[in-house]
């Protein structure tokens, strides 16, 4: 369960805006620039950790994403005025594990390709960002420890709104910072965030 959660975010327009369009259609970004780091420190929940085997547990995960991006942000606006969008590119990825169960785990995993998705729930409502989704879960390691899926669970993956016409620039950067808690099966902790990217509108 997301016990608590804060978030900051802040995003500029680096040049001079386009006009919003509310017609349906498709935009497109190139993925210039992203950069980041996701960390979640835990310890096994002592409620649960005998039922799921995680006790004594505990230690950090942390992804961090960076090098030169190559790949696009695809948003559709439908005729409704509802808006996704998915974002997938290549990058240089690290996850590093260190986990204490008595014993010491550390392993690293590296990554090539990175995504997120953007979008609305409403017609004329912010757009979500929402960090990862598809089938790679990037806190996955050869280490006992929470996983991506599980933060998913919680509602505890990195995540921000930013206002429609923020996007509408030939050049956009924006950034989120934040955390949330986390307690899903037979771990408790919390997850950090801080991330940057800049796209160029192509279309």
């Amino acid at each position: 369960m997301k016990r608590a959660s804060a978030l900051a975010i802040a995003l500029a327009a680096t040049a001079a805006a386009l006009p919003a369009t509310a017609v349906a259609g498709t935009t497109s970004y190139r993925v210039v620039k992203a950069k980041g780091i996701e960390k979640v420190e835990f310890t096994a929940d002592g409620d649960t950790c005998a039922r799921y085997l995680t006790c004594g547990y505990g230690g950090t995960v942390t992804y961090k994403l960076g090098g030169t991006p190559k790949g696009r942000l695809v948003t559709k606006q439908k005729a409704n005025g509802h808006i996704t969008g998915a974002a997938a590119f290549r990058s240089r990825g690290t996850t590093v594990a260190k986990v204490t169960s008595g014993a010491v785990c550390t392993d690293t995993v590296r990554h090539r390709r990175e995504d997120f998705s953007i979008g609305s729930k409403s017609r004329l409502g912010k757009l979500l960002f929402g960090l990862h989704g598809a089938k790679t879960d990037y806190l996955a390691t050869d280490c006992a420890g929470p996983t991506e899926r599980m933060l998913e669970h919680d509602r505890a993956l990195p995540s921000g709104k930013f206002k429609r016409q923020d996007f509408d620039a030939p050049s956009t950067t924006f950034g989120l910072t934040g955390q949330a808690h986390f307690r899903e099966k037979g771990y408790l902790g919390s997850v950090t965030w801080k991330l940057s990217y800049r796209l160029k509108r192509t279309r």
